[in-house]
């Protein structure tokens, strides 16, 4: 009896154990994921995050610093070439010994010496030049392609993080207004049993109440796929607690836009990338001509020898120029000439087809801010009309004037109108991010902030 009780005691502490620790761990994750949601973080801390947390910005930067060590071997062609030989000769002799029935190996030490060489390049047909200017011109063109990888990202974490605000308050429109239409469709019910209202107000309640439904749907799915977004992005959970942005840039006239272009084709980080890159096309296709050239390289060679027979130690010093001259190679030269002209001409026609479409993106963007804070104007104005007229029609309901249908339907118009509102709001950030981005004003992407 004793040992079943203490076997049955054994088992409830291993299970009490087990329970306690799947506990523990429930409770800590449930506690970080609280953390991710409570903590505290604007939108600069957001881009911060979202900076050490790219992939795509880490491949950028190693790919800048293999642009650096590219450089750096173009630039010791120009850099002379010392080394040390030693030489060391031995002769072995083998011989048969009949009488003794064995061979017999002597070893006969000959000479060994050593030399130190100097090599120089002198001329090599300006071909390392042309190399060199492009491995630099490759150099610029990564760097300026990590600068484009990191606006991007600033930019969209910028428009991620403004978007989970846009469909958090969407939501809670939509619950809002789904609440006040339930609210009427009590009403409209009571007084419908009472023969206070008719049949055609209970179903419009009805229909509007559903339709209310469906926008909550589709608010919560907008919601959920910001918020992974948002979470892909920055690394961690969307804090619960987050804010508006409010942007400070002003556009004070359509004068600026001749202005803004030529910003933008200077400033703009994909063109420079693109640029770096033809550059770089233009000096390979030099440098392929460079190697039809002569070549020619100075040389010194200083040897001292031991000439361990002669019993004499000799050495001397060698200074020459070799000159290099080509004849043939096969035609592979001017192969090689064909393919880097044909990928000059094809950045080329990237470049201005890339050109075009920034121009055209930068006017549109242009044009559509300054719609778009019209269209938030004249949005603001009609919530406002439209509060006053929703009191108004309230009153003449309940003198009978106006039928509860009039009463839904205003409210339902006064709730589309703040969605319109809330919608080009968002709309408007995005504008005045993608502004930024193309004209690669990355400091001023940065001022945007919360309030």
């Amino acid at each position: 009896m004793k040992t079943l009780l203490f076997i049955n005691n054994r088992l409830f502490l291993y299970k009490f154990l087990i329970y306690s620790i799947l506990l523990l761990i429930i409770y800590q994750k449930y506690v970080f994921a609280q953390q991710d949601t409570n903590i505290l973080i604007n939108v600069e801390k957001a881009i911060e995050l979202a900076l050490d947390n790219s992939d795509i910005i880490k491949s950028s930067q190693e790919n800048v610093k293999t642009g650096q060590a590219i450089k750096q071997a173009n630039i010791s062609k120009f850099l002379p070439n010392v080394y040390l030989t030693h030489n060391r000769e031995e002769l072995y002799n083998s011989s048969y010994i009949n009488n003794n029935n064995y061979y017999r190996i002597d070893k006969i030490n000959l000479f060994k010496g050593g030399s130190l060489h100097y090599e120089q390049n002198i001329f090599n047909s300006l071909s390392d030049i042309y190399n060199l200017k492009s491995a630099q011109a490759n150099l610029d063109s990564l760097k300026a392609r990590f600068k484009n990888d990191k606006a991007s990202l600033i930019a969209n974490t910028i428009n991620v993080y403004q978007n989970v605000i846009y469909s958090r308050l969407k939501l809670d429109l939509s619950n809002n207004q789904n609440f006040l239409l339930k609210k009427n469709l009590h009403n409209i019910e009571i007084k419908w049993k009472y023969g206070l209202a008719n049949t055609t107000d209970l179903e419009e309640a009805k229909a509007q109440l559903s339709m209310s439904e469906a926008e909550i749907a589709t608010s919560e799915e907008e919601k959920n796929n910001s918020e992974e977004l948002f979470k892909q992005i920055v690394g961690i959970n969307p804090p619960n607690n987050m804010k508006k942005i409010i942007l400070t840039k002003e556009f004070s006239n359509f004068d600026e836009i001749n202005q803004i272009e030529k910003i933008t084709l200077k400033k703009n980080k994909t063109l420079i990338h693109l640029q770096k890159l033809y550059e770089k096309s233009v000096n390979d296709v030099k440098a392929q001509f460079g190697n039809l050239g002569p070549k020619v390289d100075l040389y010194a060679v200083a040897n001292r020898k031991n000439d361990v027979i002669a019993q004499n130690i000799y050495g001397g010093t060698r200074i020459g120029i070799k000159v290099n001259i080509p004849i043939f190679h096969g035609g592979i030269e001017y192969a090689n000439i064909k393919l880097t002209k044909s990928q000059r001409e094809s950045i080329k026609f990237q470049l201005n087809n890339e050109r075009k479409k920034i121009l055209s993106k930068i006017r549109y963007y242009f044009w559509s801010i300054n719609t778009s804070k019209i269209k938030i104007n004249a949005y603001k104005a009609d919530i406002v009309a439209r509060n006053s007229q929703n009191k108004a029609l309230k009153s003449e309901y309940e003198a009978g004037i106006k039928t509860m249908i009039d009463v839904i339907k205003g409210e339902v118009d006064l709730f589309n109108s703040k969605i319109r509102l809330l919608q080009e709001e968002n709309i408007f950030i995005e504008l005045v991010v993608g502004f930024h981005y193309l004209i690669g004003d990355l400091e001023e992407i940065k001022k945007i902030s919360n309030n």
